[in-house]
């Protein structure tokens, strides 16, 4: 049902005005969240309401939150973390603010955005963590003023980054650990250095005491408590506890047990398989796992998940994942290979198997074939006899050492990015074990060490430090066509940049595709200084069209784009149909017309946004009634100053992308103080005068997303026409297809597959 405000008045006054009746009790789910599984299967989380309401009480307490702070909600809504950033900031009467992509792009991003928002509660992921602490030293920067608390989790923070966290910003903000396994409701123990007076030389940081509610033990293998000092098990019970794993009887029984310290029968408790012991002063240091699982940058990793996959390579018989730490104490997965007799290993064959079936975080960094795996006396493998493998030079390839100065720099620079010594300037940064969080860090440093602009999506073209320093070396412009997959004898797939001018969102469904079909990224076309020389969407599509056509001179094409990238997928093949080429394939991956009216949906979540800003308990108390005043008139106050300065850098932003325009069209050099125009705000400026010239000749596909929230959220839930708007574009009817995911995961494992599974129908 679709209400408009205007007119529907009686409509609305014939439901009640009174709250409908809470049927929900303490004990019933409130979410399932999937997580890893030792059987190298996902395993769903079922966590009740008390759950929720226990923690999200203790973590108002904890983190002290009030109605003026600013919550920055950081993780992807797939984690449990996610429950952490929303529901106490919003019981608490706080705001919660969404990032955008672009703020976690660099350490001065992510610093602006920060202050720009006025963020005053930040929950990171250590991973992000200790990138920003990188980046802050790289750049001599601090924490923006308005920020009061830090609170990182996800995995064991590192006490070296926590003393050049305090050496860089002090004693403020107030900074937390936060400990917890999804299966106790994201957070049970919490623990504060400085009130603590904790001594990084002393020892690794704790994980602290249990929040409210919540009961912790030490174990040993016959459930008898240790001796303080002494390792053991951690098992959790209390309020927090989930009821246990979706479907999986067996597996829920042996995680989660009865409680032998409580009278009530019905009490249980978690088993952790975190190995930690108890300290003088009553906190916890986690000391590892007693199981095979681990994390890495906030992942949680099965190992046998990988193990999985592998083995379902043909030449491989039996694979053992290890974690393994480098020389600056990260953790790397190494796999351990036995091989079928006779069969021999080609690992850039390997590596190409493994991403179209495993993210990235789960790649092994370094493969090791073994003729035979040590086994304990009961006939197990042994995994503590697995020999350590050189995580600094991997097999089959030389070392190439640099040629001139940029390539040296540009050495010790991924040397310290990637904790690895040896590296050749031919070496591929994510064979080396490059990731995004990765990528983000070295961008950073070779922006400030050769003061250049460069896209993250500048390794997929210059993957080698030999390639990246020819690109330094001539800034002037880049290519626009990134190769995401090579090899192949059929015509290539070409999908174009989306509004943050980024490819490498799709790197995992090239990995997806046929291989017999290459596949390659359009970027905009840049320079060292503007990271787009554009301001037309004709003009984009006609230098893309050109540098396609460089490629493969004669159609049929296939192109496609997420969002903005469908736009100009669409204006790419009006012109190469123009030109007299045949176009087979335009996939518009979640795109919307430019000009389709979404003005009632933006106009429904402003009322939505000052309903809720202005809204409080209903309570009719005179104390409660003023409290009640007090929080409207503070968050419409914030409201008002968010929506001014909204309104004013609007303007600001117009301004410039005017002045950036004619410099171009005069071939002008712009000033510098225009390079941080991003290219989602000159993108969006293009986009609302584009006006296509003519109508495509065939038919569109349009693949729509179902599920998200925030940034995730699907243009179907935004707008009322089933094509999006691309009905009038086409001489025949759209072809329309659902997938599972949002806007942008629907990229991302595992809705990837479904989304490649479409597009591979078509392409063929």
């Amino acid at each position: 049902m679709v209400l408009c405000l205007d007119t529907d008045w009686p409509l609305i006054a014939i439901f009640s005005c009174t709250n409908p009746t809470r049927h929900t009790t303490s004990d019933q789910l409130a979410y399932v969240i999937y997580t890893s599984g030792s059987t190298g299967l996902p395993k769903g989380v079922m966590v009740p309401h008390r759950g929720v309401v226990n923690h999200s009480r203790a973590v108002i307490q904890a983190f002290e939150l009030n109605p003026c702070d600013r919550v920055l909600q950081f993780s992807s809504m797939g984690f449990d973390v996610t429950v952490e950033q929303l529901y106490p900031a919003l019981v608490s009467g706080a705001t919660v603010v969404l990032r955008s992509e672009e703020s976690i792009s660099s350490t001065h991003h992510f610093l602006h955005f920060v202050e720009q928002h006025n963020i005053t509660v930040l929950l990171l992921p250590v991973a992000f963590w200790h990138e920003w602490i990188n980046g802050m030293v790289l750049l001599q920067a601090s924490v923006p003023a308005s920020v009061r608390l830090v609170a990182v989790g996800g995995e064991k923070p590192s006490r070296s980054m926590y003393e050049r966290w305090r050496k860089q910003v002090g004693d403020f903000p107030r900074w937390l650990n936060g400990y917890g396994p999804t299966e106790t409701t994201v957070t049970a123990l919490l623990y504060d250095p400085i009130a603590a007076n904790y001594d990084p030389t002393q020892g690794e940081i704790p994980i602290g005491k249990p929040i409210a509610n919540t009961e912790v033990y030490v174990l040993n293998s016959d459930l008898q408590p240790v001796t303080p000092g002494e390792s053991g098990e951690l098992y959790i019970g209390g309020l927090g506890l989930a009821h246990g794993y979706l479907n999986l009887p067996e597996q829920t029984a042996a995680r989660f047990i009865a409680n032998p310290f409580s009278p009530d029968p019905q009490a249980r408790l978690y088993r952790t398989g975190d190995r930690v012991c108890q300290l003088p002063d009553g906190n916890l240091e986690f000391m590892g796992r007693f199981d095979f699982q681990v994390k890495l940058r906030g992942f949680r990793v099965e190992l046998s998940e990988i193990e999985v996959q592998l083995e379902q390579y043909p030449s491989i018989q039996q694979a053992i994942v290890l974690a393994q730490a480098d020389a600056t104490g990260n953790l790397r997965l190494v796999a351990y290979l036995k091989l079928h007799p006779q069969q021999f290993l080609n690992s850039s064959h390997l590596r190409q198997f493994l991403q179209a079936k495993l993210p990235d975080y789960m790649m092994p960094a370094a493969f090791v074939q073994l003729d035979s795996f040590p086994l304990t006396p009961n006939g197990k493998v042994d995994r503590q006899a697995l020999p350590a493998a050189n995580l600094e030079v991997t097999a089959e390839r030389p070392i190439t050492p640099p040629t001139n100065a940029t390539e040296r720099q540009l050495v010790q620079i991924w040397e310290g990015v990637l904790g690895l010594h040896s590296i050749g300037i031919t070496d591929n940064f994510f064979e080396l074990g490059g990731h995004s969080l990765l990528v983000a860090r070295l961008a950073d440093q070779i922006s400030q060490a050769f003061n250049v602009h460069l896209p993250l999506s500048i390794l997929l073209q210059a993957p080698t430090i030999a390639q990246l320093a020819a690109v330094i070396a001539q800034p002037l412009e880049m290519k626009s066509v990134v190769e995401l997959r090579s090899g192949g004898t059929k015509a290539p797939l070409f999908l174009i940049h989306d509004g943050d001018g980024e490819t490498l969102l799709y790197r995992t469904l090239a990995q997806h595709l046929d291989p017999d079909r290459p596949v390659y990224g359009i970027q905009p076309r840049s320079n060292a200084y503007h990271a787009i020389l554009h301001t037309r969407i004709s003009e984009m599509a006609a230098d893309y069209v050109q540098q396609i056509r460089d490629l493969q001179p004669e159609g049929p094409y296939y192109v496609g784009g997420l969002c903005a990238g469908g736009v100009l997928a669409y204006e790419v093949a009006c012109q190469l149909q123009q030109a007299g080429q045949s176009v087979a394939l335009v996939a518009l991956l979640d795109a919307v017309y430019p000009a389709l009216d979404r003005s009632r949906w933006l106009q429904t979540q402003r009322l939505e946004r000052f309903s809720k800003a202005i809204r409080g308990d209903s309570s009719t108390t005179l104390l409660s009634s003023v409290r009640k005043l007090a929080i409207a008139f503070n968050k419409a106050k914030n409201l008002l100053h968010y929506e001014t300065q909204a309104f004013l850098q609007h303007h600001l932003d117009r301004a410039k992308l005017h002045l950036f325009r004619y410099c171009l069209d005069r071939q002008q050099t712009p000033p510098r103080f225009l390079q941080s125009l991003s290219v989602r705000k000159v993108y969006l400026f293009a986009e609302t005068q584009y006006q296509p010239v003519n109508r495509f000749d065939g038919q569109l596909l349009l693949v729509r997303a179902t599920d998200g929230e925030g940034r995730d959220r699907p243009y179907q839930v935004m707008y009322d026409d089933p094509d999006l708007g691309w009905g009038k574009c086409t001489t025949q009817k759209v072809c329309v297809y659902d997938v599972p995911g949002g806007h942008s995961s629907m990229l991302q494992t595992p809705h990837v597959q479904v989304l490649a599974n479409i597009l591979q129908r078509h392409l063929d």
